[in-house]
């Protein structure tokens, strides 16, 4: 489990730091490790596959809603498309913080 732990701070500390280079390397693992070692939600480890062939990791959030509230009436989600929140983009303010995607590699949660 500690070891787990360590994946996802690390991999979440680097998305930080891309998403908001002004974070010093030792910031962004502080904000890592407070957010895997106090998260009241399951935080998971999302691998996909981008429309050009090149694979990601990334920490998200399954509950994509408390990022980004649906707003109108919307129209229905299509068969096999998955939602997910990118913390890392989410804490850099980027309003566009959700990640759609057809090709999920692997997904590993860390509990609460």
């Amino acid at each position: 489990m500690k070891r787990t732990k360590q994946i996802f701070a690390l991999t979440l500390a680097a998305a930080i730091r891309k998403n908001n280079p002004t974070n010093t390397r030792s910031t962004a693992l502080q904000i890592a490790w407070l957010i895997v070692n106090k998260s009241k939600q399951t935080i998971s480890m999302l691998t996909f596959e981008k429309n050009d062939g090149t694979v990601c990791r990334r920490v998200v959030s399954e509950n994509w809603a408390e990022y980004c509230p649906t707003t109108g009436t919307g129209k229905p989600k299509p068969a096999g498309l998955h939602l997910f929140a990118d913390i890392a983009k989410f804490l850099a303010g980027n309003d566009r913080c959700i990640i759609s995607t057809y090709k999920v590699k692997n997904i590993e949660r860390l509990a609460a």
